[in-house]
């Protein structure tokens, strides 16, 4: 990302990191109108403009943010999965 000061248009995120909207890495932007900028309501949200709406990541929380949501879906796939338990305890011997 740039170390230009911040002007419009600019996005930013509850996060609190905040972009020019042309150094954003996601080329499928749509150009905004150079007098607005965009708020975030999280670090992966929705971009909500008068004539579109597109799902946006803030590119610097987005590695972190995907291995938690990673781990989610780990735990979500393993709650039916009460053979693996037992034998783990089994193995454990407890």
């Amino acid at each position: 990302m740039c170390q230009a000061p911040l002007e419009l248009p600019y996005i930013h995120y509850l996060c609190k990191h905040s972009f020019h909207e042309r150094c954003l890495p996601n080329a499928s932007l749509p150009q905004s109108n150079s007098n607005t900028s965009t708020f975030h309501s999280q670090s992966t949200s929705r971009i909500a403009r008068q004539d579109h709406e597109i799902i946006e990541e803030c590119p610097i929380c987005a590695p972190e943010q995907h291995v938690v949501l990673d781990m989610i879906r780990k735990q979500k796939e393993s709650i039916s999965k009460h053979d693996l338990f037992l034998h783990q305890v089994r193995i454990l011997d407890f």
